[in-house]
């Protein structure tokens, strides 16, 4: 199993943001806060999934938004998962709900099992192998694939602890008993108390409020 890195340091997270993704820490915010203000939409008469599925269908969709905002991002649907796919960054970037994010010591874990096709998703952009014939055969397997296919795998986890919402961006790098497995690299966006006590972030250390464009949840 290779080592995670973990960013946290604001300076550290905006820069790694901006290099390899082409966003800032206040755009990623806006996926999460996207989730919540959809899964906050929800009202006793739903569904029992309801909460969970507004939270991805909006959570999907602020991602989507923000990443063509930043510009060399497209929406891609592959294997029945949702994506914002960048060619030339060589990557693509999914939503997922979690159980937790921004805890030391402790992945987040996907809130459904993670699925065959999934798990291929991932695999298939995964780097490494201990033994030489095994890299041999990854190198003959990934000839056959799509640029799409062997571009890095990257999720926005988001979870909901005490009705607020935290949020990193990670790559894993397999899956273990259907949860995400091996994450090489965690990049803390949002964590828990960071949103105050009126529902609002305050952004005065990043960004002046009136850059930041509101999420509206719509009935």
């Amino acid at each position: 199993m290779l080592p995670c890195t973990i960013l946290k340091d604001t300076d550290e997270v905006e820069a790694r943001l901006r290099e390899h993704f082409g966003l800032g820490r206040v755009e990623v915010m806006r996926i999460a806060l996207g989730a919540l203000a959809a899964r906050n939409d929800s009202v006793a008469f739903d569904p029992r999934i309801a909460k969970g599925l507004l939270a991805y269908i909006y959570g999907v969709r602020t991602l989507r938004e923000v990443c063509a905002d930043a510009g060399g991002y497209e929406p891609v649907s592959h294997y029945n998962i949702e994506s914002a796919y960048n060619a030339a960054r060589s990557l693509k970037i999914m939503f997922q709900t979690a159980d937790c994010t921004c805890i030391d010591g402790r992945d987040p874990k996907a809130i459904s099992a993670i699925g065959p096709a999934k798990e291929l998703f991932i695999k298939e952009a995964s780097t490494g192998f201990l033994f030489p014939e095994m890299e041999k055969e990854r190198e003959e397997r990934l000839a056959h694939l799509s640029e799409f296919d062997r571009a890095e795998a990257w999720y926005v986890y988001v979870a909901f602890p005490n009705n607020t919402v935290t949020c990193e961006l990670s790559r894993p790098l397999g899956v273990t008993g259907g949860q995400f497995s091996n994450i090489v690299e965690r990049i803390f966006i949002l964590g828990e108390g960071d949103l105050g006590p009126s529902g609002l972030l305050d952004f005065s250390d990043e960004a002046p409020a009136s850059e930041i464009k509101p999420v509206v949840s719509k009935k």
